[in-house]
This record gives C-alpha cells, sequence and structure tokens, in this order.
C-alpha cells in the first residue's frame, strides 16, 4: 500500500530512522494499544470560546516536517474546511493549540501536556473520510512516539479529542479504517485497525507480528484480538487474519 512513510508520520528524522523500521531492534515502548484509545484525560483541557480576533499578532510559519522543538509553528488542513492549527508549547510545558476557521475566528483552544521533548502536531486524514483529524505528538521517546487525536466530523469546526495511543504512527487503510503500529523490542509489532465512532477512536481488528530470534524468518502473524469484527465484512477471525495480517506486513 505504499504505506511506509505515512505509517512514521514524516517524522524519520526525528529517531534516527530505525523507528520506521517493522522489524528493527527497537527499545520497549509505552503500554501497547491493545485496547480502546483513552479519549480523555486529566492533563487536557479543551474550550471553546468563539472571537473575532485573528490568534497573535504575528502569522506562525507553517509546521516543518520531522522536526522535534518547542518550535511556534502552525499546522494546515488540506480538507474543505480550511481550518489552521496554531501550536505553542507553554513555560510550564503545555501544547496550546488554537483551532481557527478561515476568517481568522479561533473557534477552540486545545491544551495537551506534553513531555519533555515533543513533535510538530500534523493535519491527516488518518480515515480517508474526507475530513482530516489533529494529531498531536506530545511526548517523543527514543524510538517511539504518544500521539494525541482529535477528530471532527461533516463540517464542524470543533475537535473532540478522540484518543492516544502509543506507537511510531498513524495511517489510513484501503477500506476506510486507521492504522497504527507499536513496536514491542525485538520481539514483535502490534498493528491496530481503528474506526471513529461519536468521535473517539474504537479498535476494530489488533494484530501481533512475531519475530524469531536469530533467524531470517518472516513474522508469524495472529489476530489477537477482534472487538469490531462486526463493523467489517469478514465473518471469521480466519478470514480477518488473512486480510489484516497482509495490511500489516505491507506497512
Amino acid at each position: 500500500m505504499g504505506r511506509n512513510s505515512a505509517v512514521c508520520f514524516a517524522f524519520a528524522t526525528v529517531v534516527l530512522v530505525s523507528g520506521c523500521d517493522s522489524v528493527s531492534g527497537l527499545d520497549t515502548d509505552p503500554k501497547p494499544a491493545e485496547s480502546a484509545a483513552t479519549a480523555s484525560s486529566t492533563s487536557q483541557t479543551t474550550s471553546a470560546p468563539t472571537s473575532s480576533a485573528p490568534a497573535g499578532p504575528v502569522a506562525l510559519p507553517d509546521c516543518p516536517e520531522g522536526v522535534v522543538d518547542e518550535l511556534d509553528c502552525r499546522a494546515r488542513t488540506q480538507d474543505k474546511t480550511g481550518v489552521v492549527f496554531d501550536s505553542r508549547r507553554t513555560p510550564e510545558g503545555t501544547v496550546t493549540i488554537e483551532v481557527i476557521a478561515p476568517d481568522g475566528t479561533v473557534t477552540q483552544t486545545i491544551t495537551e501536556q506534553a513531555g519533555d521533548r515533543s513533535a510538530n502536531p500534523r493535519a491527516i486524514d488518518t480515515d480517508s473520510d474526507g475530513r482530516d483529524e489533529l494529531v498531536i505528538p506530545v511526548e517523543v521517546g527514543p524510538y517511539w512516539y504518544r500521539f494525541v487525536v482529535y477528530h471532527a466530523t461533516g463540517d464542524a469546526t470543533e475537535y473532540t479529542r478522540a484518543g492516544e495511543f502509543p506507537g511510531t504512527g498513524i495511517d489510513p487503510t484501503p477500506d476506510g479504517l486507521a492504522h497504527t503500529a507499536h513496536k514491542n523490542g525485538y520481539q514483535s509489532v502490534t498493528h491496530t485497525f481503528w474506526t471513529y465512532e461519536n468521535d473517539v477512536m474504537v479498535p476494530v481488528v489488533i494484530a501481533e507480528s512475531k519475530f524469531t530470534n536469530g533467524t531470517d524468518a518472516p513474522p508469524v502473524c495472529t489476530i489477537t484480538s477482534a472487538p469490531g469484527l462486526s463493523k467489517t465484512s469478514f465473518k471469521t477471525v480466519a478470514a480477518a487474519r488473512t486480510h489484516f495480517c497482509a495490511q500489516a506486513a505491507e506497512s
């Protein structure tokens, strides 16, 4: 599917490129995303005061790709809304993002607690529905990120915190799901396929590719959980395994 660069979320230059590799040895990541994404967090608040004033006296530069920095920058959607996200890192260690409509109106302010290192937010359509999600890498580890995703539906310009997950990135699949990959050291990679329900990330299928140390054998992929199997066209886990493990292998 040619999703290699998408899965890495265009941050390959940040973490020694090997973080984008599905097989190469990596340190152990945070807890795998093997359950529904956390839709709320005590360290996060959102508000939606509408003002007619533009965000800040000076327009922010566009967010560059692959930069880990406390850079103030603007992420632009490519969908029909024309919304932009102005991101600023505060001295208190938070990332504050203003959601700005095409007329300059600030429709929402999003605040997330960030780690010591964070990366630039991106606007990307993670499920091929025509609307870009706001994806914020709030924490950067040696070979992983912790992402927070904000989602909006239809013509809405106010975004809902859909969930968060650790891994190397998020990208759309051909069948309209969002795919994330999480590396478990040298042993395996967990692939989670998500859908959005009421603006919340919900896992559909979770697959795990396990490697055999000291051999060149291909990984063995199994479906470890299929809580949303009924949302797919597959009637059995065995049928789903062929489909989703093939997508995992191409990521």
